[in-house]
């Protein structure tokens, strides 16, 4: 119970912070985002990342790569940058601040509180506006070249397909046979596109740009628009293609439509309860 009581009142003094921020954002997040992590991770923790080389130390196992932390510090650890992650998509003071940014560079927001951390720790002073300021560089051109994917039939160089029939054509042309094999011969399609969810899914996502290709368009319009609901279609469709089973398409898309849906609400949930009013 005291475990409990202390965590709630950290993530109480969390909210509280950086609900006082004020209009000087740009001037106050470097130390309430110091002050939050420092509260929120223990010493143990703070030393792993410090001695780490890895900016993206709450994402990767190689952040842990010789077992220092246990699961439950890791999982603690990941729950600190998340707690601000549902901050900056829910506040409205950040909300304003980083206005569409938050849709197209979310992740990379995230890697710069990372990052930033990380050299904090080895004594560089924490300077979040340092590097968003190369990301409003960026957005403009990000803008417009989005819109374009959006029809494209070929973007950086990979050929896009149109429907999910045509990926079945241009899957194995990215990746190895033994990738295949492998993928193809894993008794559990569960397990099988589980494990690829981050390997195959995650190169499926960033070759077709399924947050924004036409291939994406294709799903949309039956309700699935998630960048990783769609690889995930894409490789469970696969994974029956490959072993000559059904694909079921109209089931398989009825399930992640149903999923998407209730992500969608749930999301919105959050970002109500903790907005401003």
């Amino acid at each position: 119970m005291k475990a409990i009581a202390i965590k709630k009142t950290i993530l109480l003094m969390f909210f509280t912070t950086f609900s006082l921020l004020g209009n000087s954002i740009d001037e106050s997040i470097n130390h309430d985002i110091i002050q939050w992590l420092d509260a929120c991770l223990n010493n143990k923790v703070k030393n792993c990342i410090k001695s780490s080389n890895i900016i993206e130390f709450s994402r990767y196992t190689r952040f842990n790569e010789n077992n220092t932390l246990s699961w439950d510090e890791l999982r603690e650890t990941d729950n600190c940058f998340n707690r601000i992650d549902t901050l900056i998509h829910t506040d409205t003071i950040y909300t304003n601040y980083f206005g569409n940014m938050l849709d197209i560079f979310d992740v990379d927001i995230l890697e710069i509180l990372n990052k930033e951390y990380h050299q904090h720790l080895n004594g560089v002073p924490f300077n979040f506006e340092r590097d968003m300021d190369s990301l409003r560089k960026l957005i403009r051109k990000y803008d417009s070249t989005t819109v374009a994917w959006k029809t494209a039939d070929t973007i950086k160089g990979f050929y896009i397909p149109v429907d999910l029939q045509d990926t079945y054509n241009q899957i194995d042309k990215l990746f190895s046979i033994t990738i295949i094999e492998n993928f193809k011969n894993n008794k559990s399609e569960d397990n099988a596109v589980g494990i690829e969810h981050f390997g195959m899914g995650l190169s499926l996502r960033n070759a077709w740009k399924l947050g924004h290709s036409r291939l994406n368009q294709f799903f949309a319009k039956f309700g699935v628009h998630s960048a990783d609901n769609v690889s995930s279609i894409i490789v469970t469709a696969w994974y029956r293609y490959l072993n000559n089973k059904p694909i079921n398409f109209d089931k398989l898309i009825e399930e992640y439509r149903k999923y998407q849906e209730l992500t969608d609400v749930e999301e919105m949930k959050l970002r109500n309860k903790y907005k401003k009013k």
